[in-house]
């Protein structure tokens, strides 16, 4: 890549390559700066060299507000650039938005379930997508939804210890609010009128 800057100092998709190389390698600050010359020499074309600026942010500078800037500029550009969806919602989870991040491991998982050709080589990741949305619902209470996404993880791969115990804990806190309700919904109010909880 190099060779080709040299030959064509304004060819952004070599910058981006070579910056790609340099982030596997953890040069860091030189994988930034090809992203960046890359950005300058075609700001707006093209999505990838933003979402993979978003990740020396988010991942080695943890600044999540300038990684969830840089993966909105890659949706911007390509709205089904499904990836960056993937880690905004990270970024969101980080900054504890967990409403946000389930509506981004929500698109990712639309996008890719969509995708039939590449699905497969896609499903560590989408896995991961159920878990952590799951997980996300559990936070928030929502248990049934939280149940749902466990047990898709997990026909897809079986006996995982750590998603089976939070399938267990989401269905235990779900039995115990049913209960709640119930018991709740059974009160009579002072002035003769029954509690009702949804």
């Amino acid at each position: 890549f190099t060779e080709a800057i040299q030959i064509s100092p304004k060819y952004a998709a070599a910058y981006y390559q070579r910056g790609k190389v340099y982030y596997w390698k953890k040069e860091y600050d030189k994988a930034k700066r090809d992203f960046d010359k890359a950005l300058t020499i075609a700001s707006g074309v093209f999505a990838e060299p933003y979402w993979r600026r978003g990740l020396i942010y988010h991942y080695v500078n943890k600044d999540y507000n300038k990684a969830i800037k840089e993966y909105n500029f890659a949706i911007q550009i390509d709205p089904e650039l499904e990836i960056a969806y993937f880690y905004r919602a990270f970024a969101y989870v980080e900054k504890k938005d967990y409403l946000n991040a389930i509506k981004d491991y929500s698109e990712y998982i639309r996008l890719v379930t969509q995708q039939t050709k590449a699905i497969y080589h896609l499903l560590p990741q989408l896995t991961q997508a159920y878990v952590n949305r799951g997980t996300m619902y559990y936070w928030n209470k929502e248990y049934a939804k939280a149940i749902e996404d466990y047990k898709t993880h997990l026909k897809i791969y079986p006996s995982v210890p750590g998603v089976e115990n939070s399938l267990r804990q989401a269905e235990q806190e779900k039995q115990k609010a049913e209960i709640m309700a119930q018991n709740l919904n059974s009160l009579t109010l002072p002035d003769g009128r029954n509690f009702h909880f949804d």
